[in-house]
């Protein structure tokens, strides 16, 4: 999960506790999240969700597109449950 995912995701489900769920990241990840934890921090709920939106789908159109390079087939071709597949395998990989 990307960095600002988590952040908007920690926002919006358990702002007051985000802050302690940081520490169990990788150490390599914490600075940039108290960051941006930091930055989002002041925008509404109704903006942070929309932002969260527009991240996921950014992030989803990535997977896609390289697992599409990986295979050679668009998604749009394929049934849902290979879809699915599809996007895990390249979401792990």
């Amino acid at each position: 999960m990307r960095e600002d995912t988590f952040c908007f995701f920690g926002l919006l489900c358990g702002r007051q506790r985000l802050n302690e769920v940081v520490p169990l990241l990788p150490a390599e990840r914490q600075a940039a999240v108290r960051e941006l934890i930091g930055k989002l921090g002041e925008i509404p709920a109704a903006d942070v969700r929309a932002r969260w939106k527009q991240a996921r789908d950014t992030e989803a159109d990535e997977l896609c597109k390289r697992a599409a390079e990986e295979t050679g087939i668009r998604q749009e071709f394929l049934p849902p449950f290979l879809r699915d597949w599809i996007f895990e395998r390249a979401r792990h990989a």
